[in-house]
C-alpha cells in the first residue's frame, strides 16, 4: 500500500531475500486487486546496504537500531518516524525509551499501529493471498493526554496516513491507541489461540461438527482478556463490553453452520461472510509452523504479566501459554540466547495462575 500510495519502499529482507529481489511479490486481494510480481524500490539485507535517508521505520525490533544510525549519518538532522505494526499490548516503552527520550534520540516519535487483515503468504514468499477486509489503526505512544507528540512526528504521520490512503488502506487513527490494542488483542487471543493450540486455519475450527468446542472457549478467552483490561484501567467507555460480541460474530460469521435455535424454529441459515480466505492462519501459527519465533510474548504473556499483577484468574490464557512456551524457549535457546536457570517456587512468582503451594 505504500508502493501503490506514492512512496519510495526499502524492503529489508533476510531468508526471502533473495525471492523478493528476483521474483518480487504477487498481491492477490479482494479488497486491493491483482498486482503481479510487486517490487519494493529497492531490497537490502542488512542496514550497510542502505545509501538513502528515509522518513519512516517499519520495524522488527530486533533490527531497528542499525538502520536508525544508518539514516543519521546520512540524513542532515531530520529523524524519522518509527511505525510499529504488531500485535500485543505493551510493546512500545522500550523502543520509546531508547529510540525518542534519550540525550541522542533517532527517532521523532513512535507512532503505534495494528492492522486487522487476513493475509496468507503463499509459494515460499512469493505470492500473498487476502481477502475482502482490511484495516489499520495507529495512534501515538505515549497517548497524545500523556505527552504531547512531536510537531515533525505529528506531520510524519499524517503523511503516512495519507500515503498508505491513498495506495487502497482504511485507517483509523487514534488518540487512544491502547485501548484499540486491547480490542485486536481479542481476536488474537481468542479465535488466534484457538487455531494456535490446534494447528488448524480459521476455517477449520468453524466446522459445523467442531464449533461446539472450539465457540465457548474462544468466547471464554474473550472474558479473561476483558477482566484483565478492566484491572487495568481499560473501562467500558474506552473499551465496551460490547466488543466481545463484536469479535466473537464477525469470525463465527464465516461458518457455513446452518445456525440452530430450538426456542426459535424460523431461525435460518445464515449467509457466511467472506472476511477471510479460506485457508487464513494467524500470523502466530505461520511463524510456529515455519520454525520462527512467534508473537507469544506481546500478545499472551504481557496480558499474562498485567493479570498477575492485579490478581486476576486466566486459566484459559495460561494453558496456551503453558502449551507454546517450551516451543518458544527452545527455538530461542538455539538462536543463541541464554535462559536462567532457577525456578522460584512461591507462586506469587510464576508467569501464569494456579501454581502448586510449596
Amino acid at each position: 500500500m505504500c508502493g501503490t500510495g506514492g512512496a519510495e519502499v526499502t524492503a529489508a529482507c533476510r531468508s526471502n531475500y533473495n525471492v523478493v529481489r528476483e521474483k518480487g511479490i504477487t498481491v492477490q486481494s479482494g479488497k486491493l486487486g491483482y498486482h503481479p510480481n510487486w517490487h519494493p524500490t529497492r531490497v537490502v539485507k542488512s542496514a550497510d546496504e542502505v545509501d538513502v535517508a528515509f522518513d519512516y521505520l517499519a520495524p522488527a525490533s530486533e533490527i531497528v537500531r542499525p538502520y536508525l544510525e544508518s539514516h543519521v549519518q546520512r540524513s542532515s538532522g531530520k529523524l524519522p518516524l518509527v511505525v510499529m505494526i504488531q500485535n500485543g499490548v505493551d510493546i512500545e516503552e522500550e523502543m520509546y525509551r531508547t529510540l525518542v527520550a534519550t540525550d541522542k534520540p533517532l527517532a521523532c516519535g513512535i507512532a503505534s499501529g495494528l492492522t486487522w487483515v487476513g493475509t496468507t503468504l503463499l509459494d515460499n514468499g512469493t505470492r500473498i493471498e487476502h481477502g475482502n477486509f482490511e484495516r489499520f489503526e495507529v495512534g501515538f505512544y505515549p497517548l497524545p493526554r500523556f505527552v504531547k507528540p512531536d510537531a515533525e512526528a505529528e506531520r510524519l504521520l499524517d503523511e503516512f496516513i495519507e500515503i498508505i490512503t491513498c495506495g487502497g488502506s482504511t485507517v483509523v487513527k487514534s488518540d487512544d491507541i491502547e485501548a484499540l490494542r486491547w480490542s485486536k488483542i481479542l481476536w488474537n487471543t481468542s479465535w488466534g489461540g484457538v487455531c494456535l493450540l490446534s494447528r488448524q486455519p480459521v476455517a477449520e475450527i468453524l466446522r459445523p461438527e467442531v464449533m461446539p468446542y472450539t465457540c465457548g472457549v474462544a468466547r471464554s478467552l474473550m472474558c479473561e482478556v476483558m477482566a484483565v483490561a478492566r484491572a487495568n484501567g481499560i473501562d467500558e467507555s474506552r473499551l465496551p463490553m460490547s466488543r466481545v460480541d463484536d469479535v466473537y460474530n464477525m469470525t463465527q460469521s464465516q461458518s457455513t453452520a446452518l445456525f440452530v435455535n430450538p426456542a426459535d424454529p424460523s431461525c435460518a441459515s445464515r449467509v457466511p461472510t467472506t472476511l477471510l480466505p479460506d485457508d487464513f492462519k494467524p500470523s502466530i501459527l505461520v511463524d510456529l509452523e515455519r520454525g520462527r519465533p512467534t508473537e507469544l510474548e506481546p500478545i499472551f504473556c504481557n496480558i499474562a504479566a498485567r493479570a498477575r499483577r492485579t490478581g486476576v484468574p486466566t486459566p484459559h490464557l495460561d494453558t496456551i501459554i503453558a502449551a507454546v512456551k517450551p516451543y518458544q524457549a527452545k527455538l530461542i535457546a538455539s538462536l543463541g540466547h541464554k535462559a536462567t536457570n532457577e525456578y522460584h517456587v512461591n507462586p506469587r512468582a510464576n508467569a501464569v495462575g494456579g501454581a502448586p503451594v510449596i
